[in-house]
């Protein structure tokens, strides 16, 4: 993205506007579900339902902290994903760990498929760019690890499903497994 993260986060608040729904829901993969966040906090939704990250570095971003130390990783990350990791230096623990006034649901992926391995070792299970701690937002209604890699969420049946549980529930479908492996999240 070459404008900023508040200019991106203004057009999308633009568009939001309108919007005729009586209640509008967002799902935003990587660097989307970023620029959603400050859309929210620079301009607060009346008509806001619920939020999804998928695959969002919400902390820190290995891969990202890497690329941007040169001049062309600088260009493929973009304006807004160097602003947000500007933010990430400077927030205070009060701004990163309040609850959002909106529910909030965080899919990561486990499936370590993607350009990021190619960058930096990524510790612990990742999909590939995003480590699954990198997801982590402090307060999130629920969260869920599903086994796709960063660039396939687009094209995952079943993070599909899971987005249309959350936003119809407020929460993600697991099997037993899946509960138990959520308590150690």
């Amino acid at each position: 993205m070459s404008s900023s993260l508040s200019e991106n986060a203004l057009m999308l608040a633009r568009f939001t506007a309108g919007l005729t729904a009586s209640r509008i829901h967002f799902i935003g993969h990587s660097l989307g579900g970023l620029l959603i966040l400050q859309m929210l906090d620079e301009f607060p939704q009346p008509r806001l339902g619920r939020v999804i990250l998928a695959g969002s570095p919400y902390s820190a971003c290995s891969v990202g902290r890497k690329l941007s130390r040169r001049g062309p990783g600088r260009y493929i990350l973009g304006r807004s994903m160097l602003q947000w990791m500007e933010w990430l230096q400077w927030r205070d623990e009060a701004a990163a760990t309040r609850n959002p006034p909106y529910e909030l649901g965080v899919i990561a992926g486990r499936r370590s498929l993607g350009a990021g391995r190619l960058i930096t070792r990524l510790p612990g299970p990742n999909d590939g760019v995003v480590t699954v701690e990198e997801t982590r937002v402090p307060n999130a209604r629920d969260e869920i690890v599903l086994n796709v890699g960063h660039s396939e969420m687009l094209l995952s049946a079943e993070l599909v499903r899971q987005a249309c549980a959350f936003l119809r529930h407020g929460h993600f479908l697991r099997t037993q497994a899946q509960e138990q492996r959520r308590l150690h999240f």
